[in-house]
């Protein structure tokens, strides 16, 4: 019997909130799981998993050092993976959604799957090696191994969709003891649009403008895939969420779960947010400025503008909300780079050419 499987990567530190009566702080990634209906005994029901962000089980100074570092990514990354041996079968349709570092675990998984298959179950043993494999960047999806591996253990499964908020490309804060450590434990993972995927997905932050939260887009070079990248007006948790103030997130979960529906996701009913709250002056957080208590302006001291439009085929768009703000607040322009194409074109949800 055909289902759906879905699994929910959330960000650094993020776990659900369940005590509402002070503002809901839960992440895009926790609403839309809350939202997804879970029957999976119903004939294309749904089963579902989440996955707390980096750090969220940790003593304050173990949940500093793994938001700096990253540690525990690769943790949650083979947790999801031994658990998708025992949850999907051939016929079965494949979600996985995320935000910041949880969308770049996703992203991830998507990678290991490419590289090294899905282990039959009766090889579930063998996750480690799948795992040790994947992390070889010397032996790729094409590797006479990896062909091999696949063939013997494992079969390859289709990517129906995924969907992030702000993939963070870097894994850590921008300190250099931990960029080289960064780099030598983290380098091999590979978010690239992997051939698997059907349909992705992801909503990006304008007025984001930490360095080390700067976004990796999908910049593919050819894809058959159903790819969007939209920009959305916001700080990265204005979009991915996470803020009580949550009129500038609902805008993206909206339009994630409107995709998630077209390729047949089901919700619970209402479940989705109510829009229409006029834009405010002080509803885009300045995260460069409150980041690490104002000491973020100490390793960086200068602003971070994020280029929009500027991924080869990377399909890029802005939301029509967009424009609404500029309408609304006038003095709302931001200076970020921005190709000619994007800029003397009215923001959409269409899929456009690849800039030139």
């Amino acid at each position: 019997m055909a289902k759906n499987v879905a699994l929910f990567f959330d960000g650094t530190w993020q776990v659900p909130d369940m005590d509402l009566e002070d503002g809901d702080t839960n992440t895009n990634v926790s609403r839309l799981y809350q939202a997804v209906a879970d029957n999976p005994m119903a004939e294309g029901g749904t089963v579902k998993r989440y996955y707390h962000g980096v750090g969220s089980d940790l003593h304050w100074y173990d949940r500093l050092v793994a938001g700096a570092t990253g540690l525990g990514l690769s943790e949650i990354l083979v947790e999801a993976y031994v658990e998708l041996v025992e949850l999907l079968r051939p016929d079965d349709r494949l979600f996985l959604f995320g935000f910041s570092r949880g969308a770049y675990t996703a992203r991830s998984l998507s990678g290991m799957l490419h590289t090294s298959g899905l282990l039959h179950p009766e090889h579930r043993q063998l996750a480690g090696r799948a795992y040790a494999l994947y992390r070889d960047r010397r032996r790729g999806p094409q590797s006479a191994e990896a062909r091999r591996f696949a063939s013997r253990y494992a079969w390859v499964p289709e990517i129906h969709m995924i969907g992030v908020w702000d993939t963070v490309g870097s894994l850590g804060i921008p300190l250099r003891s931990f960029a080289a450590f960064n780099r030598r434990r983290f380098e091999f993972h590979d978010t690239r649009l992997s051939p698997l995927v059907r349909h992705a997905y992801q909503a990006l932050a304008i007025d984001e403008h930490r360095k080390a939260f700067a976004p990796t887009l999908w910049s593919p070079q050819t894809t058959t895939s159903t790819l969007e990248q939209v920009w959305f007006p916001g700080a990265h948790s204005n979009v991915g969420g996470g803020y009580r103030d949550r009129v500038l997130s609902d805008v993206s979960l909206d339009w994630m779960m409107g995709r998630a529906c077209e390729q047949g996701l089901p919700l619970l009913p209402d479940s989705r947010p109510l829009l229409g709250s006029p834009p405010r002056e002080d509803d885009i957080v300045d995260s460069y400025q409150r980041f690490l208590s104002r000491l973020y302006r100490l390793i960086s001291p200068r602003r971070y503008l994020r280029r929009i439009g500027f991924a080869s085929f990377g399909n890029e768009t802005l939301h029509p909300s967009v424009a609404t703000r500029r309408i609304a607040l006038p003095g709302y322009r931001p200076a970020n780079p921005i190709h000619p194409r994007l800029a003397a074109t009215p923001p959409s949800t269409s899929t456009p050419t690849a800039p030139e």
